[in-house]
């Protein structure tokens, strides 16, 4: 091997080469524009004849990956240059193959000489020195890939995410080694809507992606040269099927506890997943149905979905296009018998008859509303009570605190009895600012759930006749659960408040019976009641 500076032929010429890696993998000269500034002044210090200049920022561990380079070795063969100045050896090559290539060029005389910052290559240079050049650069390739891949296994056993954190999250770095993500303050809680938006089951993807876009103007998060961006449908789905939303990691096929908060449970996960179809991969929809998502076939599991169906009408001629709903059949290992196209029409009527069960009577609806203003209103001077006593109790833990600190200055207690007697006060008033929290989101819950329900009961068939589809999809998504069908019919598996509901219904059939013409759900009726019927109907 040649260190000293030999002597070039006038004809000589020569290719620049300087390549930049991509992981970082040496620290003398990370950029481009340094190994440029170096071989520059080689190229004028020598005199050197440079008839093209390459320059890539790939990885030299795979062979075959560097365009320019093949483009560079091809020109070579062609007789275009017949010499390469490089910052150092161990940028032509970083694999066995190419380095094999260029070593063997070499020898061949293909390659007159390579010229890097601190020796020269030529033909008659012994080839193990050559090899050693190349085998430690392709060795330390290889080290820097499993210390890579070992750090990398670290951070995710260690619940750490050592990339990019999705939307709703941001990344925070303590230190150069330790890094954490956290909740983004302005994202975390809008991502959450969607994702409770999704697990309705009334709202596709592509209707929760426009929702967030235009009405609540979520963009993704500015980065250094990047701009904040509309959301994609596509990036809406990667989102949806991302497990790092219900605090886990996922690292060649090995799921790890992560450490940053998760924003869903892992149920909810695995429902939206269900939602979404077969193994969590979002199902292509050309046209878009109320009830299609939201029901399965009650025989094999399957969705049931829909299509339209072309007509011809025998009286008129005229070509009419009808809704038909049925199962997917999905499951390629069971054979389902369902095979009866449900109509939309069909369908509707025995929602409509569903919904009948439940619903009150206008006297009951203003029985209920008024009980329930009472009770709230009853329960909103119980908890100012409450809220009074917790707060004596937060003030007086403040005191005691106080006190204790004034006896600790004063010598009259040692640290011991100290930490221990603080620790107990401190206990105290945690306890009694959780109660007040707990009062607080109590009474509002409590009011708020109440009353939606009796108005969605009173209402639900009125507002399903006359609503639009999505508002359809969301009345059939909350009259029950575990909706589905066979041979033609509707089952709706039960909720907690259908069979008190149905009670009163019924009671409402029964003492309209005889009446006629039919009372409709929109006419008021006087029904009397006495003392223990309306004690049945707040209970």
């Amino acid at each position: 091997m040649t260190i000293t500076t030999t002597k070039t032929k006038k004809d000589e010429k020569f290719f620049i080469y300087a390549r930049k890696s991509t992981d970082r993998e040496d620290n003398q000269v990370e950029s481009l524009p340094d190994q440029m500034k170096v071989l520059n002044r080689l190229v004028k210090e020598r005199g050197l004849k440079v008839v093209r200049t390459y320059k890539e920022a790939i990885s030299a561990k795979i062979p075959h990956k560097r365009p320019e380079f093949d483009d560079m070795i091809a020109q070579i063969k062609a007789g275009k240059a017949s010499g390469i100045i490089t910052w150092k050896v161990d940028r032509l090559a970083r694999n066995f193959e190419e380095g094999g290539l260029i070593i063997q060029m070499l020898q061949d005389k293909a390659i007159s000489r390579i010229v890097a910052s601190d020796k020269e290559c030529l033909p008659s240079d012994n080839v193990l020195m050559i090899a050693v050049d190349m085998g430690v650069a392709t060795q330390y390739s290889k080290d820097l890939s499993q210390n890579v891949s070992r750090s990398v296994l670290s951070k995710f056993e260690r619940g750490e995410y050592p990339s990019r954190a999705p939307i709703g999250y941001t990344n925070f770095r303590e230190s150069k080694k330790r890094a954490y993500v956290i909740n983004d303050s302005e994202r975390f809680e809008l991502v959450r809507k969607m994702w409770d938006l999704m697990l309705t089951g009334t709202y596709n993807p592509r209707q929760i992606c426009d929702i967030a876009s235009k009405e609540w103007g979520l963009k993704t998060k500015p980065r250094p040269k990047h701009t904040s961006k509309t959301l994609s449908y596509s990036h809406l789905y990667k989102m949806f099927t991302n497990i790092f939303y219900a605090g886990y990691l996922t690292y060649n096929g090995i799921q790890y506890k992560a450490a940053h908060e998760p924003m869903i449970t892992l149920e909810e996960f695995d429902r939206v997943q269900k939602l979404l179809g077969k193994k969590g991969k979002p199902r292509a929809q050309t046209r878009e149905f109320p009830f299609t998502g939201i029901i399965r076939c009650k025989e094999c599991g399957c969705l049931i979905t829909a299509e339209l169906k072309p007509k011809v009408l025998k009286s008129t001629g005229e070509t009419k296009e009808y809704t038909y709903y049925h199962c997917t059949h999905r499951k390629r290992d069971y054979y389902c018998n369902q095979r009866k196209n449900l109509t939309d029409k069909k369908l509707e009527e025995q929602i409509i008859g569903k919904l009948e069960e439940t619903q009150i009577f206008p006297e009951f609806y203003k029985f209920a509303i008024s009980k329930l203003k009472r009770a709230n209103q009853d329960e909103f001077a119980e908890k100012e009570q409450i809220t009074k006593s917790l707060h004596k109790v937060v003030l007086r833990c403040d005191e005691k605190l106080e006190r204790l600190l004034e006896t600790k200055l004063e010598g009259l207690i040692d640290s011991d009895k100290f930490v221990e007697k603080k620790e107990e006060i401190n206990n105290e008033k945690a306890l009694a600012l959780e109660k007040l929290d707990s009062a607080e989101n109590r009474i509002t819950n409590w009011s708020e759930v109440l009353v939606r329900a009796v108005d969605f009961v009173m209402y639900a068939k009125i507002n399903f006749v006359n609503g639009t589809d999505q508002e359809r999809r969301e009345i059939l998504s909350t009259m029950g659960q575990n909706l589905t069908i066979k041979d033609g019919l509707l089952g709706v598996g039960s909720r907690f408040w259908r069979e008190p509901f149905a009670e009163i219904a019924a009671y409402y059939k029964q003492k309209t019976a005889g009446l006629e013409p039919a009372i409709s759900s929109c006419q008021t009726v006087k029904i009397e009641s006495n003392a223990s019927e309306k004690s049945f109907w707040w209970t």
